[in-house]
């Protein structure tokens, strides 16, 4: 049960993390994660800690966390800081997560790499919701569903780091991904292919979602698919 495994990691880091609040609140103090971008072991330690230390902090103190992102995101001197910042507030769900997509979909609809982590950020949001917010993404004025890049940057994070939404009780879901895997295969079945091992945990899942992917899995293979992706959900559900 992949949403619950989630829940409980939560509550256990937030445990953990909870005496460490003044070293957390130190390590941000340091302001490491603004100063001038440098490619160095040392200098990317300290943006990683830093980023960690954010991470943390919005666990226990959302607000004060949403106030630091919101000043990382202002006065951001590389992508490091702006990413780390806007991915914190989404995934958080933090005061200020809307507007700041706004801004960096305005900021940066015309760079296609950062536009795909944009798009990223939104499919891998650990809530149940973002299969929804996976689906509008499918039909935002930006996606193009004929540059994988794009594809992957909302359904293979939705299948692959998103847990808590791909493996929703109620399907939704598999049931998203699976409507994908048909429709991509009649003009990529190589990146079809690939995301149909998405599929390839589900012996490990409850008895429930075993049922559900397994019905979605018996659908696909029952309909018309090309030799790549026949193949690869044939050996995810054990047929060959």
């Amino acid at each position: 049960d992949p949403p619950r495994l989630r829940a409980a990691r939560e509550a256990v880091l937030a445990a953990v993390l909870q005496p460490l609040l003044a070293t957390l609140r130190d390590i941000l103090a340091r302001g490491d994660m603004l100063r001038p971008y440098h490619y160095a072991a040392d200098d990317i330690a300290a943006r990683a800690l830093a980023r960690t230390a954010l991470d943390g902090l919005a666990l226990l103190a959302p607000d004060e966390a949403a106030g630091i992102a919101a000043e990382w995101l202002a006065t951001s001197p590389h992508m490091t800081a702006e990413q780390s910042a806007l991915t914190l507030l989404v995934h958080h769900r933090l005061a200020g997560a809307d507007a700041a997509l706004q801004r960096f979909h305005q900021r940066w609809r015309h760079e296609a790499l950062v536009l795909d982590q944009w798009f990223a950020t939104q499919a891998s949001r650990p809530a149940a919701d973002a299969v929804e917010a996976a689906q509008a993404l499918l039909a935002h004025p930006d996606f193009d569903a004929t540059v994988p890049n794009r594809v992957r940057a909302v359904l293979t994070q939705l299948g692959m780091n998103n847990p808590v939404a791909f493996h929703r009780a109620d399907g939704a879901g598999y049931a998203l991904l699976a409507a994908q895997i048909r429709e991509i295969d009649a003009r990529n079945p190589q990146l079809a292919s690939r995301l149909s091992g998405v599929f390839g945990i589900w012996r490990k899942l409850d008895a429930v979602r075993q049922t559900l992917v397994r019905g979605h899995l018996d659908a696909l293979l029952a309909g018309t698919l090309s030799p790549d992706v026949r193949e690869t959900l044939s050996r995810i559900r054990g047929e060959g």
